[in-house]
């Protein structure tokens, strides 16, 4: 109405688990798939990504770290942020809602270190049968918490939330003589982690009654009890690890599986295929190390930004 766009050019809409045809037979031959095959309307992948992660009661919040990353929060009204730096969107849940504040680097810093400066690592990794990860993983495990004074920003293809520069680069601050390779990647974990504080504390100051003291992590960055023992002591909340860190292709599964009778709700659908499995609780004496850094680490970007070209 707002914008005088006639509904008959727009398309009817659905919830997420309706079904809304049946597959014909000619893509069924391209596919492979029964002709008749139910087709289910589903959702976008970061709200089916929600669901996965288990994001389906009011309350709950999760970050999914694969290439970029997003703080998501569940919520029984939609909240608006004056200052653009979230957005609000309508679930996959029934009457719910659901905050997206999107990041458009995280797990892609990581592979951009192992790609460009981990190259003895990956071929030792190759030699011994590991992932390159685990042996970046080790390196970590061996440093201090706050990377012996390192501060990242992960701003490696611009930003979104909170900030939405697409100017913004990446930055390394504090290096000496003293820093190992180590410190360096134990810094890009910690800046992800500073970044997914500063959009959760964004998210709660919307919704007054949001503070939780637990934080659901799915995606690649949850199978590294390392990054997930930094992101629980950058946010000081107990960090929920999933029985799988598939959360996008899992949601859109169980949202299948509610639409064909398999599971009676989304909720009971999350309980049986995506189970908390593991918790990582903040340790104080790294919590009260990473309060410290990360006002450093929203001045930098602050005392940067106008260099950004």
């Amino acid at each position: 109405e707002a914008l005088d766009i006639p509904d008959k050019i727009l398309p009817t809409l659905h919830d997420s688990t309706a079904i809304i045809g049946r597959l014909r037979k000619t893509v069924a031959d391209m596919t492979g798939l029964s002709e008749g095959t139910p087709v289910v309307c589903g959702a976008g992948d970061t709200t089916v990504s929600a669901v996965g992660s288990r994001v389906v009661i009011p309350g709950r919040v999760s970050v999914n770290i694969g290439t970029s990353s997003d703080v998501m929060a569940c919520l029984e009204e939609p909240v608006f942020d004056r200052e653009r730096r979230i957005g609000v969107y309508p679930h996959a849940v029934p009457d719910s809602y659901i905050t997206i504040a999107g990041s458009n680097t995280s797990g892609a810093c990581l592979r951009w270190f192992r790609d460009a400066l981990c190259a003895p690592e990956k071929h030792a990794a190759e030699i011994i049968g590991v992932d390159v990860y685990e042996m970046m993983n080790t390196m970590v495990k061996d440093v201090e918490p706050g990377g012996g004074g390192l501060i990242f920003l992960p701003y490696l293809l611009g930003e979104r939330s909170p900030i939405f520069d697409p100017k913004a680069r990446g930055v390394l601050f504090g290096m000496s003589l003293s820093h190992t390779k180590g410190n360096l990647v134990r810094a890009i974990m910690e800046g992800v982690a500073f970044s997914i504080r500063h959009r959760l504390e964004i998210t709660e100051q919307l919704k007054a009654d949001l503070a939780m003291p637990t934080l659901i992590v799915a995606g690649g960055a949850s199978n590294s009890p390392v990054w997930c023992q930094i992101i629980a002591d950058v946010t000081g909340k107990e960090v929920q690890v999933l029985a799988s860190g598939e959360s996008t292709c899992a949601g859109i599964a169980l949202l299948a599986g509610v639409s064909m009778g398999i599971y009676t709700s989304i909720e009971s659908a999350c309980d049986h295929v995506m189970p908390v499995m593991a918790k990582v609780r903040p340790l104080p004496q790294h919590v009260n190390i990473y309060s410290s850094l990360y006002d450093k680490y929203k001045d930098l970007y602050n005392c940067t930004r106008q260099l950004m070209v």
